[in-house]
């Protein structure tokens, strides 16, 4: 992550595209956990 956050110090006209893409993939992972605890919870019930 300090290396990520280091290149898009280092280089400002990246930045904007860079920090989008880490939005979305943060935005997938926390649906993916989301899921993962729903189908944690469904098997409990069961």
């Amino acid at each position: 992550m300090r290396t990520r956050i280091k290149q898009l110090l280092s280089v400002p006209g990246q930045t904007v595209t860079q920090s989008m893409e880490q939005i979305r993939e943060t935005k997938y992972r926390v649906k993916f956990l989301e899921n993962v605890k729903i189908m944690l919870a469904k098997s409990q019930t069961m």
